[in-house]
C-alpha cells in the first residue's frame, strides 16, 4: 500500500513506475497511460465548525478542478459528477469523460474524509483494461486511521 498525505492508502496499478512529490503520486503504465493522486491535508488547530467549513472548501475546490478539466473543448463527459458507489469505504465522487473520438478516456474521482481529499486522475487509452485499473485503484483507496498516521 503506498500512503499519500497521511490520510489516504492505496494499491498503484501493477507494473506501473511512480514519481513521488510530498502529496502527490504520478503513475505511469506502458501504454502511455497516467495516473495523478494528489492529497490536500487540513492541518492545524480550529473549532469543529472551522474543520468542517475547511474540508468542505477543500471538497469544493477538488470539485471545481475536476468540472474545469473535464470542460476542456477536446473532450465529451460520459459521466457527469456524481457519488461513486465502488469505492470501498472511503466517500468518493467520480466524473468520466472521453476525447470526441472516443480514443482516449479521462477519469477524475475525489476523495472525501473530515482531515482531507484525494484528487486523481486517470488519462490513457479508452480500453476495458483502462476501465478496470480505473475501477480497481478506485476500490484499493482507504483512509488511514488516526493512530496508524501517527506512528509513521
Amino acid at each position: 500500500m503506498i500512503k499519500i498525505g497521511k490520510i489516504f492508502q492505496f494499491e498503484a496499478p501493477k507494473g506501473w513506475t511512480e514519481i513521488r512529490q510530498e502529496s502527490r503520486c504520478v503513475f505511469h503504465g506502458s501504454n502511455r497511460q497516467e495516473l495523478i493522486a494528489s492529497a490536500s491535508v487540513i492541518q492545524g488547530f480550529g473549532t469543529e465548525n472551522d474543520l468542517t467549513a475547511a474540508q468542505q472548501r477543500l471538497f469544493q475546490n477538488a470539485e471545481r478542478s475536476v468540472r474545469n478539466a473535464a470542460a476542456h473543448p477536446t473532450l465529451n463527459v460520459t459521466q457527469p459528477f456524481q457519488r461513486e458507489f465502488r469505492a470501498s469505504n472511503v466517500e468518493c465522487w467520480s466524473l468520466m469523460a472521453q476525447t470526441h473520438k472516443g480514443e482516449v478516456l479521462f477519469h477524475q474521482a475525489i476523495f472525501s474524509d473530515a482531515r482531507g481529499v484525494l484528487l486523481v486522475t486517470l488519462e490513457a487509452p479508452n480500453t476495458a483494461q483502462s476501465l478496470r485499473i480505473f475501477e480497481q485503484f478506485i476500490k484499493s483507496v482507504e483512509v488511514i486511521s488516526e493512530s496508524d498516521a501517527l506512528v509513521e
